[in-house]
Parts: C-alpha cells; structure tokens; sequence
C-alpha cells in the first residue's frame, strides 16, 4: 500500500516535484545498499573501489537520462501549443 500511495502521489506532481519526491527515496536506498555492499566487503578495497566507480556512472546516466526526460517533456509543453 505505501509503494501504490507514493505512485499515485507521484503521477499527480510536476515534472520538478517528481523529480525531488520520487527520485529521492531511490537515491537513499541506492546509498544505504551501497553503505551494506561497502561494510560487507570492506577487506577487499579494490573490488570496493570497483563498485564504486560503477555506482557513479549508474547514477551519473540516471541523472542524464531524468534531466533528457525533463528537457522534452519541456519541449513538448512549449510546443503543443503552438502546433
């Protein structure tokens, strides 16, 4: 029921407000398995720092593709009209 409430909640915000309420949880539990992943494995630095890299470019194409999404809905808000 709290997954369905916040997508609900969700599809009812602008493009910004799903952004920062939708994206945030995401990135919080991203940072707590990556927290887990690093006490788990903390005797094997180099594979650590592996994942770590690996993390960064997962959310670094995330953020690519959510500020693409943004960037056409955008366009298609500015250009519906004038179609």
């Amino acid at each position: 029921m709290p997954v369905r409430f916040a997508l609900d909640h969700c599809a009812t915000l602008d493009v910004p407000e799903v952004a920062h309420c939708c994206l945030f949880p995401v990135l919080v539990l991203v940072l707590a398995l990556f927290l887990f992943l690093f006490l788990l494995i903390f005797p094997f630095r180099i594979l650590f720092l592996f994942l770590f890299l690996i993390l960064i470019l997962i959310l670094i194409l995330i953020l690519i593709l959510i500020l693409i999404l943004i960037l056409v809905l955008v366009l298609a808000l500015i250009l519906i009209p004038i179609l």
